[in-house]
Parts: structure tokens; sequence; C-alpha cells
């Protein structure tokens, strides 16, 4: 089977890709991420208002090219937010099944980013089969007649262990609390509160250096992305990891929901039902709701490290043992693929 994997060339795209490789031998990779582009103020309007500037011309061009050359039988797209309508009509009219697979939300409740999948939601119905992590958006879109599978946000076993840190990392990067992810509002409600309570935390993400939260507890913030590694590092040496799940994205799960005890770190997850399902609460995570309740967990937790420890070995245990994992979740998913691409062929 000639598969070619249109995405991201970081991220859980990259895990994706490579738990396809597992399954495929023969799988091409077309990397999305922007060229290093000098754009004028035309440019820039025209890329995020219109989809019709540099970075979208260079990207469908090369899209369409890589169709014509390796002629795939299945061309499988990680987020498309970039892809012209006239691209996926042209892999299909060179025979080319049809595959996305998207992490977020398709409404997201953020005006700028619910605009930027402008593209994506004109795109659902000319694929063969999407997949989506987001239970809330399934049924909207098989009302719409797009033919979808609910999927799993996952860890990447390559990747995420249980493995200690050095010791010289283990000492650069011990924390008692923290959370990694980009700001909201909601999420910046929970980590005051910590804050405000005299709980030690540290944040690190996008977006919130300028927020009401770096100005209060400035020493507690690490503004801007953090390095796929230094990720890693930063859960590791963490004696709890928080989960906030997106208000944004109106999703159940991170992908931090299964990376966090993949590490063998202590889960501290804002309580959804997808992570009452994951994790026994109180045995192998623990879930919180408001607050204070947040504040009342986390000084539990701290104070009773033998607790704490046996907590974060039972959620290793669920995680690994279930294989929460983008192998488990890619295997299920190509074999739907499959199962149609057959159905097709033999229709």
């Amino acid at each position: 089977m000639r598969v070619l994997y249109v995405g991201s060339g970081s991220g859980t795209c990259l895990s994706r890709l490579r738990s396809l490789r597992r399954l495929e031998s023969d799988v091409h990779f077309l990397d999305t991420d922007p060229a290093p582009e000098t754009l004028g103020r035309i440019g820039r309007f025209l890329g995020r208002s219109l989809f019709v500037g540099p970075s979208h011309r260079r990207r469908n061009r090369d899209f369409v090219a890589r169709v014509n050359e390796f002629e795939p039988h299945v061309v499988w797209v990680d987020k498309s937010v970039w892809v012209w309508p006239a691209t996926l009509r042209h892999a299909r009219r060179r025979g080319a099944f049809l595959v996305h697979h998207f992490t977020d939300a398709i409404h997201p409740r953020h005006a700028a980013t619910w605009w930027s999948f402008h593209l994506l939601r004109r795109s659902l119905p000319l694929y063969d089969l999407n997949f989506t992590t987001n239970i809330d958006d399934v049924e909207h879109l098989r009302r719409r007649g797009v033919t979808v599978e609910l999927t799993h946000l996952a860890y990447d076993s390559d990747r995420f262990d249980a493995q200690p840190l050095s010791p010289a990392e283990a000492d650069a990067w011990s924390r008692d609390v923290v959370f990694i992810g980009h700001q909201e509002p909601r999420t910046e409600r929970f980590m005051r509160a910590l804050l405000d309570a005299g709980q030690p935390l540290t944040v690190f993400g996008w977006g919130w250096g300028r927020s009401e939260l770096a100005r209060r507890y400035p020493a507690a913030v690490r503004d801007g992305q953090i390095s796929d590694e230094d990720y890693i590092r930063a859960i590791k040496g963490a004696r709890i990891a928080l989960c906030c799940v997106s208000e944004m994205n109106y999703n159940q799960t991170a992908a931090r929901s299964y990376e966090i005890p993949a590490c063998g770190t202590f889960l501290l997850a804002m309580r959804t039902p997808q992570h009452v399902e994951s994790y026994r609460e109180g045995q192998e995570a623990e879930f919180f709701s408001t607050p204070a309740e947040l504040v009342d967990k986390v000084r539990r937790y701290l104070a009773d490290d033998p607790l704490r420890k046996r907590v974060a070995l039972a959620g290793w245990r669920r995680c690994s043992g279930d294989d929460y994992s983008w192998n488990r979740y890619m295997r299920t998913d190509w074999g739907k693929v499959l199962e149609r691409v057959a159905a097709r062929g033999s229709g």
C-alpha cells in the first residue's frame, strides 16, 4: 500500500507518522511546516485571512506534485487547515483514498482560531474518512453527512517512558507542581488559585507572558514554547503534573492525559468523563472540578509522598498496560482505513 502522509514534522503528528510506518513499508512524507519566509504585510494578510498567501501556494503546490510523483493509494492529511479543496479534488481524481486526522475542535471558541479553520471545515466532506479526537464533534459531523470516526489522544511510546532523569537533569528540572500548556482564562483561574493559596507552581507554555498571572507571580511563569525534550524533562522532574483540558477546543482529554502517567509522574487532571474512564480516581490519578478542589488535592499529595508515588505507579501501569499509545490507536484507525479501501475496491 503506497501512502502519502501530509503533516507537521514535529509533535503528535510525527508520532502518528512513525506509528504508521510500523504498519506500512511504503509511506512517503510531505512535511508541511512553513519554510522560513519574509512576508510583507499584504502577504501575511492573504495567508491569515484569505488563505491564498505564498505559504499556502507553496504547500498546495508541493502536495499536488507529490501526488503526481508517487500516485499514492492513500493520502493521510493531518490537520487540514491550509489545504485547498481543489488540491483534494486533484488527489481524488488521481485515485487516492483521502484520510484526515484532527485533534482540535472544528468550531473553536476563539474568533481568530475559528476563522483559521475555515478551509478545514470546507474540506471535511471531501475526505473518504475523517478521524477526530473530539467526542463532541462526531455526531455534529455525521448529521452533516461527513464520514467520521472517533479516535483518541495518546502518548508516543518512543519518547515517553518512566526512566528517571540523570542527576544533573533532575537537579535542574525538579519542581513540586507544573502545568505545561497554553494560556486560557479558565486555566489561568485554576493556576491563580494555587498561587493565591501559597502552593508551589511553575507554568510553562505559550501566551502566559502577558497574563495577569505573570504580572502577579512573575517567578512562576516560563512563557514561550517549550522544546519537545524539555517538555519531557519538565514532566519527569515534577512531583505533580497538572492537566487542564482546553475550553477553547471543548475537549475532554489532552495528550498530557497520557504523556504524564507514561513518564511515571503523578497526574492531577480536570475531571471529565473521558479522564474518569481512563483512570480510577484516587487510585491511578486524581481529578478536580473546582479551584478549591485543586488546591486541596495539591496540598494533600505534596504532604504524602508515599501515597502520591503509589498513585503515580498505578497510573503508569494503567497507561502502559492498557496501551494508551499512538501505536495502539494508529493500528485501530489504519485497520478502518484498509477496510474502507477494500470495500471501495470491491464495490
